[in-house]
């Protein structure tokens, strides 16, 4: 029975992994939003990485995007959560964590990448938003639309930052 039973707890813990990057899918993410009270978020992903695919092939893709995942697991916590959410869309769930000490982790991910190089050769950057639960909004849905906003603001000022949500 416990031949099984290990089967079926690896099988289902794999199906809750992205097996490139080794951090949670989507599918972990609804689970696990339903377990937590006080938290905060940090949205990101690698500024011009279709560039990146483009001049040196999607293998390569592949190792940035394996690159930046293990780069940020060192810069996290055992506590927090980490998922890709999307091609080099990432999302980091700090539980009870505040905005102060997010902004802070949010800003060592963004300059130990900017001061690495990558697989491609070149250092890569990475564009974030954050926001805190329950400060920032009244559901995950609503915490993930203005995070992704801060997002896309800080694509619009230049890429390389980190914006906080409103």
């Amino acid at each position: 029975m416990d031949f099984y039973q290990n089967k079926l707890t690896n099988a289902e813990s794999e199906s809750n992994l992205d097996p490139l990057t080794g951090f949670y899918n989507r599918r972990f993410l609804e689970k696990k939003m339903s377990e937590l009270d006080r938290y905060s978020i940090i949205l990101f992903d690698i500024d011009h990485f279709k560039a990146v695919n483009d001049q040196f092939g999607h293998q390569a893709g592949d190792e940035v995007l394996k690159f930046l995942s293990e780069l940020v697991k060192r810069e996290t916590r055992a506590s927090d959560l980490c998922f890709r959410i999307g091609g080099e869309e990432f999302l980091i769930i700090l539980p009870e964590t505040d905005i102060h000490i997010t902004k802070s982790v949010a800003e060592r991910i963004r300059k130990i990448t900017e001061y690495t190089l990558s697989p491609s050769g070149k250092p890569i950057t990475v564009s974030m938003g954050i926001s805190s639960f329950p400060a920032a909004g009244d559901s995950f849905s609503e915490l993930m639309n203005k995070t992704d906003q801060a997002l896309y603001k800080a694509k619009q000022e230049g890429r390389n930052r980190v914006v906080t949500a409103v």
